[in-house]
């Protein structure tokens, strides 16, 4: 994986996904968006716990686990 931080939209269902691995920030605002980018780029102590984050997330998702899920409701 790329062990990148990162920011996305806080709307849909991508903080539930994302939890406490990403940066959101609120897609109609654009203050909003460059505070949540600059944050992570110029806060290290902020990007690098995001990276940490987000591989311990990432973990808790796989297409095996996807499949199996599916495949019990069907």
């Amino acid at each position: 994986m790329c062990d990148c931080p990162a920011v996305i939209s806080e709307c849909s269902s991508l903080p539930e996904v994302g939890g406490d691995a990403l940066g959101y920030f609120d897609p109609y605002n654009i203050k909003s968006i460059e505070d949540s980018v600059r944050k992570v780029l110029i806060d290290h102590n902020l990007r690098d716990g995001l990276v940490k984050k987000g591989g311990e997330r990432r973990k808790k998702f796989s297409w095996e686990k996807a499949s199996k899920e599916s495949l019990g409701i069907y």
